[in-house]
């Protein structure tokens, strides 16, 4: 039964990776898809039966997986390149910059609030908590602003702290 679940899912994933791409760009989907695959993979794995001997099943998994891999590299777009902002020095700082407040933020979460881990169960409760160490982290903020508190210093790496010219 587990095999059959998994089975029918992963046949139903690269259908709706193919579902999805036709939607985005038909032209590029049609001129290379062979024909075949629009009755395999039109309708859902759940909506026809799968085959109940082992064997079969194991031909139609290699089958789908073929189908996965071997269409996936074949007419790749040209590989994007940084835009024109990130391929200066100083737009590659502002990047990390932006990069470094959300990964403070979050390392400020995770040692005052102890947001690592939620403590409760479900989504609403999860999510009222995250809105909860949220509100904590600005009020902790707002304390150390209108106390003078003043910002803990950046932190050099090991690496950054050799003396190379020695």
């Amino acid at each position: 039964m587990r095999d059959l679940n998994r089975l029918e899912f992963v046949g139903e994933t690269l259908r709706a990776a193919l579902e999805a791409v036709a939607v985005a760009a038909p032209q590029w989907l049609a001129s290379w898809m062979p024909p075949a695959w629009q009755k395999q993979y039109g309708a859902r794995m759940d909506s026809y039966r799968l085959p109940s001997d082992e064997n079969e099943r194991t031909q139609l998994t290699w089958r789908i997986a073929a189908d996965g891999y071997g269409r996936r590299r074949d007419p790749r777009p040209a590989p994007r390149q940084a835009p024109a902002s990130r391929r200066t020095p100083d737009g590659r700082r502002a990047v990390y910059t932006i990069r470094s407040g959300v990964e403070g933020t979050i390392h400020q979460a995770v040692t005052a609030t102890g947001a690592r881990r939620t403590r409760y169960a479900g989504l609403r409760k999860t999510a009222l908590s995250h809105v909860l160490t949220a509100t904590a982290i600005n009020l902790i903020r707002i304390d150390a602003w209108w106390t003078g508190q003043p910002l803990a210093p950046t932190r050099t790496s090991h690496l950054a702290a050799l003396d190379l010219a020695a």
